[in-house]
């Protein structure tokens, strides 16, 4: 039996979301509407790919604009301005050093480039010059742009709340997160290296899970495997699905511009492809092998893992707004020598689309498994889709890295239903009909918390 853990009041979640949602008010989640088009950008630090990511987000939201870069350089480009010149749309981008900030400044647009949305002490000093800039400017919108490409509002009554708002928020969560620790400490992690260890030929059926927490997402440890279950009946999926897969799971980082998006989606697919290698999946295919299907494509940025590969390939995702952005992204731009066409569709399995290209030869789920209601299903109708000796690759969180880790919590992602191990995928594709179940870890799991795996259709 493990030790009784003190339970923590519903007083401090309520609170916690309170605050953070009063905090996120002052938040915006997509770039304002402008109707000028003169920019000034405001930096403590000339950090030349800071810069460059903020030119990059203005000249696709926003082309043609004028920017001007303020720093303190006193009036030195910083290094990489080769980069930055390379914008073709921006018609004009100078640097000058802050100190000239008494300088009149008729923008339409101020930006204060800053790492954290809370200034530090030591830092304050530096941005009073700013401030001041601010203050004469009273016609122009006023953001904050972090690193992490999140956009605050800059006017003064926002500032005052996030002042006043974040360190409670820092104090509830620090509640929380101790009351956590606590439960993984005592429930979780000593019979994690006993339940890892399980390896059975079917899926387990959870006998003796726990239910761990029941904020932000009801969550079951079951003790003989290691997954987490989030009850059928408990899960609010449709109310999930419009805001999370409608929109939010349309465009990553929806404040970057084109440019990083494409790095970004670049350096997700060189992650794939270490998976794949690990796996021992084929490098490339011929056009006789036929077709690949990207079932949940997403925005689209794995698309061209497989048109890259010389396979056709069909991508369905059930967002509107996801197809829009994979449309745009996913596909390649000119055909060349080698590399496949691609189809993407608003769509699911039994759109026309889907069966009448069926069969495949090539079927990936990337980051799907662990959002529907019923896995093993779906995997099996995907058997049914695949030709005979065709593959399937499958990417999900790993639930020892991700979901019952202190640093990631998966167990507070509300949309998640399923926390897979392993062993617990191997078993489910194995139920599934797929013959020669394989996975892999990311070797780099404090950044990348990933388990893939890779199994094929025999008949």
């Amino acid at each position: 039996m493990h030790a009784r853990t003190p339970k923590l009041s519903p007083l401090y979640r309520h609170a916690a979301q309170r605050l953070e949602g009063w905090i996120n008010h002052t938040r915006l989640f997509i770039w304002p509407e402008q109707t000028g088009r003169r920019f000034d950008l405001f930096g403590l630090h000339a950090d030349p790919d800071h810069i460059t990511l903020t030119l990059d987000a203005i000249d696709s939201f926003f082309p043609g604009s004028e920017v001007v870069v303020w720093t303190l350089t006193n009036g030195r480009p910083p290094r990489g301005d080769n980069a930055v010149e390379s914008y073709p749309n921006l018609l004009d981008i100078r640097f000058k050093a802050l100190e000239s900030w008494n300088t009149r400044v008729r923008s339409n647009v101020l930006m204060l480039l800053h790492p954290w949305p809370w200034i530090d002490e030591e830092r304050r000093d530096e941005l009073r010059c700013v401030r001041r800039v601010f203050s004469r400017a009273r016609a122009g919108r006023k953001w904050i742009l972090f690193r992490n490409m999140e956009l605050w509002r800059g006017d003064w009554p926002s500032r005052i709340r996030r002042g006043a708002l974040r360190p409670l928020l820092n104090i509830v969560s620090e509640r929380i997160g101790r009351h956590e620790d606590e439960i993984l400490g005592r429930r979780v992690l000593p019979r994690l290296p006993t339940a890892l260890a399980w390896d059975g030929a079917e899926p387990c059926s959870h006998p003796h899970a726990e239910r761990l927490f029941d904020q932000p997402r009801p969550i079951d440890f079951c003790p003989d495997c290691a997954m987490g279950i989030t009850p059928d009946d408990e899960t609010a999926m449709s109310e999930l699905s419009d805001t999370l897969y409608g929109q939010g799971y349309a465009r990553s980082y929806r404040l970057t511009g084109d440019r990083e998006w494409r790095r970004y989606a670049r350096e997700s697919r060189r992650r794939v492809e270490g998976y794949l290698a690990a796996l021992g999946f084929p490098r490339s295919f011929t056009r006789e092998n036929g077709r690949a299907l990207d079932y949940g494509c997403g925005n689209g940025r794995f698309i061209k893992l497989w048109t890259g590969r010389g396979l056709d390939c069909v991508a369905v995702d059930p967002s509107k707004a996801n197809i829009l952005h994979a449309r745009r992204f996913g596909a390649s731009r000119d055909s060349a020598p080698g590399v496949g066409a691609a189809r993407i569709e608003v769509g699911d399995l039994t759109s026309r689309l889907v069966t009448e290209s069926a069969p495949f030869h090539v079927i990936s789920v990337i980051h799907v498994l662990e959002h529907v209601a019923d896995p093993e299903k779906l995997l099996a109708d995907l058997w049914t889709l695949a030709k005979s000796e065709g593959y399937l690759y499958v990417e999900v969180p790993n639930a020892q890295e991700y979901t019952w880790s202190a640093r990631h919590r998966g167990f507070a992602n509300p949309e998640h239903r399923w926390d897979f191990t392993p062993s617990t995928l191997r078993a489910l594709l194995r139920a599934s009909g797929w013959r020669d179940a394989r996975t892999t870890l990311d070797p780099s799991p404090d950044e990348f918390p990933f388990l893939a795996a890779a199994a094929r259709k025999f008949v």
